[in-house]
């Protein structure tokens, strides 16, 4: 089931369009501005929007992960959120914005705990919305922001958007 869901963003980056949106970007960029400046890492980083914009605002950007292999390189890694490649508590900010929501429900429990493990501190976004596009449901894991919130409490910042 997971190696389907990775399929269907392997896809769904071929489309240039496929990106941040500007309602996303501004949040991001709000959320950036109100943290302080360290080395940080992104995970689920798409086309490296967050590592630009964290880059300009005074972040080390140490690296991004990303499940599409045609995203990859550079700052970008290979990884899956639940199993990420770092040491723990390697990055002063692990953010993961509008990510969780894509995971399947079972895999967001171990994604959260693998963002704590890396982070010495944590902000995570995730949607509660359907996002239904060229025949696919990408918000496989949403949930509504109650249930969110509950899940979310004990690792970190939680900003609905």
């Amino acid at each position: 089931m997971r190696s389907a869901e990775i399929a269907k963003y392997a896809e769904a980056y071929q489309r240039p369009g496929y990106a941040m949106g500007d309602e996303r970007r501004a949040a991001v960029a709000r959320i950036l501005a109100g943290t302080k400046p360290g080395t940080l890492i992104d995970v689920g980083t798409g086309r490296g929007e967050t590592l630009a914009m964290a880059a300009a605002a005074g972040f080390t950007v140490l690296a991004g992960t990303e499940v599409v292999p045609a995203l990859c390189g550079g700052l970008v890694v290979y990884a899956e959120a639940w199993a990420l490649p770092f040491a723990d508590q390697s990055a002063d900010l692990v953010t993961c914005f509008d990510v969780l929501e894509h995971l399947l429900h079972d895999d967001q429990p171990l994604a959260l705990a693998e963002l704590v493990r890396v982070g010495r501190e944590v902000i995570v976004t995730a949607a509660d919305y359907s996002h239904f596009e060229h025949g696919v449901e990408y918000h496989v894991g949403r949930r509504p922001y109650p249930e969110w919130e509950s899940m979310l409490q004990a690792f970190g910042t939680v900003e609905p958007l």
